[in-house]
């Protein structure tokens, strides 16, 4: 859950949350975004599109994703790569990431130097590339552009603690090799 001004979204609603349930309390979201289809990540939707009428946002590539691993989210609005995404008080630059899946999408938050990486990347650590759909050679591309970022980012994953791009850059062995 992300919070601004009024504004009030949720990113990767892994499943059904108690807690996240107490977090929103009796505010209204003003959207669900998802950074792939995969069931750990998409597995909440449902139940909080039954307590709020928000739109849900994912890549039109996690549609097939989407109709296998949780077939009780019957819509979702596609998120187009090549605009600025703004909900409520937010404004995210998006980048098509795939590798991991082949929908997977991170959200950029450039004015505070904020990017959701999903699966893309952990400290320390890279998502899966021997599932189902995942493509190591996409993977490699999709952190390569990661790194192509001229700036430092906090980058919130989808697994694990907060790290930053800068951290990663110096320590994450999978970093490491494409930077040389």
């Amino acid at each position: 859950m992300v919070s601004h001004e009024d504004s009030l979204i949720v990113i990767d609603p892994g499943g059904p949350s108690e807690d996240l349930n107490n977090a929103i309390g009796d505010r209204k979201l003003d959207a669900i975004l998802c950074t792939h289809a995969h069931p750990d990540h998409v597995q909440g939707v449902s139940a909080l599109l039954k307590q709020q009428d928000v739109p849900f946002y994912l890549h039109p590539l996690g549609e097939d994703l989407l109709d296998v691993l949780a077939p009780d989210i019957s819509a979702f609005l596609p998120i187009d790569v090549e605009q600025p995404f703004t909900v409520g008080a937010f404004t995210f630059k998006l980048m098509f990431t795939p590798g991991h899946s082949p929908d997977h999408v991170i959200f950029i938050h450039e004015a505070e130097k904020i990017i959701f990486v999903g699966d893309l990347v952990f400290a320390g650590s890279i998502g899966r590339v021997d599932l189902p759909g995942s493509d190591p050679a996409a993977m490699m591309h999709s952190l390569q552009t990661l790194l192509n970022l001229s700036e430092d980012y906090t980058l919130y994953s989808g697994h694990g603690p907060v790290t930053t791009l800068d951290q990663e850059r110096q320590t994450n062995p999978f970093l490491l090799q494409l930077n040389n």
